[in-house]
């Protein structure tokens, strides 16, 4: 009895600490079918479904402002959104967080000094008073090089608390969500790229390695960075895979939220 105990126990503490959930503070009370759902390798968990659901509830139709902001250095520019509310902490918090995403962002280009040419724009993919989706997408040169590059990164932030979101904490980042990856029900935006993309990226060995780093910007400029971001739009979670520039330099599909129960 004392072993299925310890047992038990072992396995809580695994799941808790292996996916690490933001999303714990919609499910503080995690189950034990919660660490045995995630055990037995389900894409989503329910303390996951619950946050999901949560964020994508686009009928609290948001009541804050966005600006438009420029960051200008030598040949860089950099559009980002900015956020006005009633709630001044709340807005100081999101604030900080996009200007220091975006500083991450940047942490791979600036090194090239005067030699960089980059123009970065924004577009808001989900808008609500739970949630605000942010991809980042830019074309960039260096002079000498042989071809331009692009950037695409993204945020998503919980306007309630005012951090991030990452995909880890509305999926299980599993083998399973990576078949849900290479299955019809991902849909890719460019049809051409799906099968260079799935043959050469998603069915590597050290694909589910970068996808457990996805959207962490702290490994931005490090051996360690995963390339791999994540956005909301009104009916779908979108994946954007850095891949060959011969392939387009990222490559983004959809997946229907229906599809993630």
């Amino acid at each position: 009895m004392q072993k299925n105990m310890l047992g038990i126990l072992l396995i809580l503490i695994l799941s808790l600490t292996g996916c690490g959930l933001t999303a714990s503070q919609y499910s503080e009370n995690s189950s034990l079918e919660d660490a045995l759902q995630y055990e037995n390798g389900d894409i989503i968990i329910d303390s996951q479904y619950e946050f999901l659901a949560f964020i994508t509830d686009f009928s609290d139709v948001a009541t804050y402002t966005i600006i438009s902001r420029l960051f200008e250095e030598k040949n860089v520019e950099v559009s980002f959104p900015e956020v006005e509310m009633l709630n001044e902490e709340r807005q100081v918090k999101i604030n900080n967080l996009i200007l220091s995403e975006e500083r991450k962002m940047l942490r791979d280009f600036l090194e090239w000094g005067d030699d960089l040419t980059l123009d970065i724009d924004y577009e808001i993919k989900a808008n609500s008073n739970r949630l605000l989706s942010i991809v980042y997408i830019g074309l960039g040169f260096v002079q000498g090089a042989a071809r331009p590059f692009w950037v695409f990164h993204t945020i998503n932030i919980n306007v309630e608390t005012g951090e991030k979101i990452l995909l880890s904490d509305v999926v299980n980042v599993n083998e399973r969500f990576i078949e849900l990856l290479k299955s019809e029900n991902a849909v890719f935006i460019n049809p051409d790229q799906r099968e260079p993309v799935i043959d050469g990226f998603i069915s590597t060995d050290r694909f589910l390695q970068r996808l457990q780093n996805a959207d962490n910007s702290e490994f931005i400029g490090t051996a360690y960075k995963s390339g791999i971001f994540t956005y909301f739009t009104n009916d779908s979670l979108g994946i954007s895979i850095s891949v060959l520039h011969v392939l387009g330099g990222y490559a983004r599909l959809e997946i229907n939220y229906d599809f993630l129960k």
